[in-house]
């Protein structure tokens, strides 16, 4: 504990509420959350002393010490009082969810206000607020930003700031609200307290965390270690490896757990994979629709195992949880500790193991950190292009000034609002007087600190150390005890390294038939001199074979591509496999290749599938030479390049059929193929176009 928490003074009384009030009070709520009499850990007591003596307080302690029952307690006291009502920010729904429901078991009347929520309970919330009938509301940075609730601050009675080290951690670069909290912190009365609660605040988080609140934070900082805790790391080489290790290897775990992964698609993947061969899975991930069923189920052991990214990182509460798997490696060692901090809470052993895999992993990793903050250029051309406007400009007319992907340019666009480089009003940006200048220090110092903490990651893998020890004292937790139980400490595996590559077929195949769909554009995008309109003419829905670069095709069609100039005759035959049945439902009597100026590459697959399915092949498509498609980012970009790259030959004499396929290596945009459909079809009169693709690019 720090020696900063001898400035209170435990003797003051707080309201009407002494010390011995305060304890007692404290006591029986401790007793009501845990349903049997239960003993204060070590410095809970003095923290809610702390916040009821209006300090700002910061509590740094281990996954399931109890960092919850601090303000829950303190909200009561509160209350009781009539300060105002309890504000805490936390970063996700399912951390709010799952403690709505604890908060509710000790009498408090406690709302969530965040995106999930519609506008019609946003406003009974916000209506209920102001009568003073809400305890405790759990709010996102990004909805205490907005008009609506900034007019309610002024009741606030006790501010609460949960996993705070994501204000230093995703303040800088993915979620900016959480580095603007502090302003608005700052501005409170002196006599609202200010809770930062957080499992993994290394020094630099606390240094961080000071330096936004100021020094005089009173810090309470325990050990992180957490004796349940096993673990143990299986290198093993392609996803195809790491799926059947998985399958060998989850039932001989008891109970319930969490694989998490780093993408979206590798959840549903391994989730679909895990459910067709008899294990109970469900994928997990924001944006995912079903995630509320998906909790009730795990939470009463109706599901082995939950297949999640870091949206289930933080905060939830399952005391049983027997096991945590990493698919792939963490971003970092603080986001690694959230994750396996889910598992051991109630039990006394829990096994935590890593798969580390081969470059892919790397990869992944690498491009998070190199895309974390948009390039310069960007934004000085939308700068440019506002400064230019007498009226502002909306998302789309700004979109058809830069060539750059929709996500860059919408992230780029947060940035200067969130700077104040620029304002929304209504539908349209306008620039604001404020002096741009592009922070180049402080983004490079936050990539090296992103770079740092990623060689940090391969240490921990490589060490022949204890691994929960090389943990925490990377945490800055400097603990000098061996775990005891982890496969360094005890000299020998806890769990098999070994798979059974016979089994490994059943993985390839199952990764060789996650067939992605080309979806049809049904829209032309607006460029510098069109407006959005509705395509007459659109393609059927597509398939595309592959993951370009993914294990098993993807690799093929990578390599194909930029070694050997070819596709392989397994490629053509797979393809043909594939299309067999749809060529024959949906009367296809001809293929048609996608033409390019540098390579035949596309046309020789293309006839060799033509032939492969015993149909006509139509070379009837002319490439113009304009720059490349690739280095196109966006939808207008990509789609006036489209159009300027592709005709058809006027003076082809040969009569193409009406149903066709059209044929490409690989797939981002669906520009390219959304542009040759509709030549197909508006020029050679074909009432059907269905793209196929090697591989999905984008």
């Amino acid at each position: 504990m720090s020696k900063k928490t001898e400035i209170i003074n435990t003797d003051e009384k707080i309201g009407s509420f002494s010390k011995e009030d305060i304890e007692s009070y404290a006591q029986e709520l401790l007793n009501k959350i845990c349903g049997k009499p239960t003993k204060f850990r070590e410095g809970q007591l003095e923290a809610i002393n702390a916040i009821l003596t209006n300090q700002r307080t910061l509590v740094v302690q281990r996954t399931g010490w109890g960092k919850s029952f601090l303000y829950f307690v303190a909200c009561k006291i509160i209350r009781e009082l009539n300060r105002g009502f309890t504000l805490v920010m936390s970063p996700l729904l399912v951390l709010m969810d799952n403690q709505l429901e604890q908060a509710k078991n000790i009498g408090l009347n406690a709302k969530v206000f965040n995106s999930s929520v519609s506008g019609r309970n946003k406003k009974r919330i916000m209506d209920s607020v102001m009568r003073d009938e809400v305890d405790l509301l759990f709010i996102t940075p990004e909805s205490l930003f907005t008009e609506q609730f900034q007019a309610n601050l002024k009741d606030v009675g006790f501010i609460v700031v949960d996993e705070a080290h994501c204000m230093s951690d995703w303040g800088h670069d993915f979620r900016l609200k959480y580095g603007k909290l502090h302003k608005i912190i700052n501005q409170l009365p002196n006599n609202v307290p200010v809770l930062c609660t957080t499992a993994t605040a290394s020094d630099r988080v606390v240094k961080d965390l000071e330096s936004q609140f100021g020094n005089e934070i009173v810090n309470f900082r325990g050990s992180l270690f957490r004796e349940s805790l096993a673990i143990d790391i299986v290198h093993l080489n392609g996803k195809a490896s790491k799926y059947i290790w998985i399958l060998e290897n989850i039932n001989k775990f008891p109970g319930t757990g969490i694989i998490y992964c780093l993408t979206k698609r590798d959840c549903e993947n391994l989730a679909m994979f895990l459910v067709e061969n008899g294990i109970s899975a469900r994928p997990y991930y924001s944006g995912k629709g079903d995630t509320a069923l998906t909790e009730k189920e795990f939470m009463n052991n109706e599901i082995k195992v939950i297949v999640a990214t870091i949206k289930l990182g933080m905060g939830y509460d399952k005391g049983d949880i027997s096991f945590v798997i990493h698919f792939q490696k963490p971003q970092n060692l603080v986001s690694y500790y959230q994750q396996i901090g889910r598992a051991g809470r109630n039990i006394n052993h829990a096994s935590i193991v890593l798969l580390v895999g081969d470059k892919e992993d790397d990869e992944i990793l690498n491009h998070f950190i190199d895309n974390a903050f948009p390039k310069e250029e960007i934004f000085s051309t939308i700068l440019d292009s506002l400064e230019n406007s007498d009226s502002g400009l909306k998302i789309s007319e700004i979109m058809a000034k830069i060539n750059s992907r929709k996500k860059v340019v919408y992230k780029a666009i947060d940035f200067l609002c969130n700077d104040g480089y620029i304002i929304k009003d209504k539908y349209k940006y306008h620039i604001s007087p404020k002096n741009y200048s592009y922070p180049h220090k402080h983004y490079d110092e936050i990539t090296k600190i992103r770079r740092k903490e990623n060689k940090q990651v391969n240490e921990f893998i490589s060490t022949d150390k204890c691994y929960s020890k090389f943990l925490l004292n990377a945490l800055d937790d400097y603990s000098n005890e061996d775990c005891g139980k982890c496969s360094n400490c005890l000299g020998k595996d806890i769990v098999s390294k070994d798979i059974d590559y016979e089994n490994i077929e059943l993985a390839q195949e199952f990764l060789n038939t996650l067939y992605l769909e080309i979806n049809p554009r049904k829209m032309w995008a607006k460029t510098d001199s069109t407006k959005y309109s509705k395509i007459r003419l659109i393609n059927k829905p597509g398939i595309s074979l592959s993951k370009y670069g993914d294990d098993g095709f993807g690799e093929l069609v990578k390599v194909g591509k930029t070694e050997y100039g070819a596709f392989s005759d397994k490629l053509v035959k797979k393809t043909s496999e594939i299309l067999k049945d749809i060529v024959k439902e949906e009367k296809i009597q001809g293929v048609v290749p996608v033409p390019s100026l540098r390579s035949d590459i596309v046309k020789e697959f293309a006839k060799k599938v033509a032939d492969g399915l015993d149909i006509g092949f139509y070379d009837v498509l002319i490439k113009s030479d304009v720059k490349p498609q690739k280095d196109m980012e966006n939808s207008s970009f990509l789609c006036k390049n489209a159009l300027d790259s592709f005709s058809h030959n006027k003076n082809n004499k040969e009569k193409i059929p009406k149903k066709l396929l059209l044929i490409d290596d690989t797939v981002d945009s669906r520009w390219t193929l959304t542009v040759c459909g509709s030549i197909l079809r508006e020029k050679f009169g074909v009432s059907k176009v269905i793209p196929y693709t090697l591989a999905d690019d984008s």
